[in-house]
């Protein structure tokens, strides 16, 4: 089962606010509340709760019951996830239509750049997509690429884009890589040591 927490969360990717998804999650345990009990079920403070119940109410996740004291009963569960999903995709296709209107219009200029980019370090984080950059860095290259990459990463990155690698060479690119021994680095001497030891020990019981 999610914890509280994870439950909230899960609510808050889906486009409510944390207070929202505390007194929703409270009302769909509790069932139909007023709103003091409501508050300290969800552990929210009394001057926020009539504000977040309104909130609630105008997304269509709950009810309002006119009576003395007004209380509050929330949609199914299954429904009101439901219907957070729908707009959560909504909002994501349309997304994706503004982010490739963005890209139609920025292209030609970014085309451009690339053209001009040469003699230039590039610093990549390691949270932006590195491989992408890899890729097109391989592609439009014309003269020369320079790396400084781990060795580890170097090998895979050799073994994953072995074609690319190739064609840069065949266009007359220079490929030079500095290769940098991190802390896991070594393990190749430590396998080495590891097997001279047991030859030693297999040498000894042979005796």
């Amino acid at each position: 089962m999610l914890q509280q927490e994870e439950t909230v969360q899960t609510l808050v990717n889906l486009g409510l606010t944390v207070l929202q998804a505390k007194v929703y999650l409270a009302l769909v345990k509790s069932g139909t509340s007023t709103g003091r009990t409501t508050a300290k079920t969800a552990k929210v403070a009394s001057q926020d709760i009539y504000r977040v119940l309104t909130e609630l109410q105008e997304k269509g996740l709950i009810e309002k019951i006119i009576a003395k004291p007004n209380k509050y009963r929330p949609i199914l569960l299954e429904e009101g996830l439901s219907m957070l999903l729908q707009r959560r995709n909504k909002q994501t296709a349309e997304l994706k239509k503004a982010a490739f209107v963005m890209f139609k219009t920025f292209q030609s200029s970014g085309e451009r750049e690339d053209k001009n980019e040469t003699g230039d370090f590039v610093l990549i984080p390691e949270k932006e997509p590195i491989e992408n950059r890899f890729i097109r860095v391989w592609e439009t290259a014309q003269t020369s690429v320079d790396l400084v990459n781990d060795e580890r990463e170097a090998m895979i990155m050799r073994e994953k884009h072995y074609e690319l690698t190739v064609k840069a060479h065949k266009r007359g690119v220079k490929i030079r890589e500095l290769l940098i021994k991190t802390r896991g680095g070594g393990g190749g001497k430590k396998e080495e040591k590891k097997q001279k030891k047991k030859k030693k020990k297999n040498k000894k019981k042979k005796k």
